[in-house]
């Protein structure tokens, strides 16, 4: 199962890696294809109390939600896709050599638009389930995951805060301060967020307090 439910309308950012049936965790396929390719068996899979899931000992990146958040390719600035795409009528056909498969993890599904639902991704490109699939498959091979620790949403909560506080410091400065200060304060949230994503792989959200300081800018 792709286990997305692609007819909610919202964008995909995180991508369960189990679904719950009648109190068992049932592995995605992604995650079963990952432990295949490591060689292990599924019995080294381990969820431990407080949500953490390792393999044979290794952590494998996930939220606190046992979700997981894979690099998204974005056809229009990536250079080098993450996975090959071929049309299995070429296969069919021998458009496609055997050797050219061999050894390789082979996911099977419809990609083309209008036949299956389309999943909304936030780099704007619309994947079909098998894609998001292969995509949540090579971030996890690759060691490309987002990670989402908890003291990362203890940190946003805590800027949101400092935001806040921000603001009520501002209330009585003058306007010049008011545009100068909430500017400096924006820049820093975002550069913050961009470096710890692009170097350390840590989504430390700060759109929350970004958002707060804008509209306390706004209503002052």
């Amino acid at each position: 199962s792709i286990l997305i439910d692609s007819d909610n309308g919202r964008t995909v950012r995180s991508v369960p890696l189990f679904v719950e049936a009648n109190g068992l965790l049932i592995p995605s396929i992604a995650l079963h294809l990952y432990i295949r390719s490591q060689g292990e068996r599924l019995a080294d899979l381990k969820v431990g109390d407080s949500g953490d899931l390792t393999l044979a000992g290794r952590e494998i990146v996930s939220d606190i939600k046992l979700e997981t958040w894979p690099y998204l390719h974005d056809a229009r600035n990536d250079t080098e896709p993450e996975f090959d795409m071929v049309s299995y009528h070429d296969v069919l056909h021998g458009a496609v050599s055997r050797q050219e498969l061999d050894g390789k993890i082979v996911l099977l599904g419809v990609t083309a638009r209008g036949l299956v639902p389309a999943v909304r991704t936030p780099v704007n490109e619309s994947y079909s389930p098998v894609m998001l699939a292969a995509s949540t498959l090579a971030s996890m091979i690759d060691d490309k995951v987002v990670a989402r620790p908890s003291w990362a949403i203890v940190f946003s909560y805590l800027f949101l805060i400092l935001a806040a506080g921000l603001l009520l410091w501002l209330s009585v400065k003058g306007t010049r301060v008011r545009l100068l200060v909430v500017s400096g304060a924006l820049v820093f949230l975002f550069i913050v967020q961009v470096l710890m994503l692009s170097l350390a792989s840590t989504w430390l959200d700060m759109f929350p307090p970004i958002l707060l300081l804008l509209v306390g800018l706004a209503a002052t």
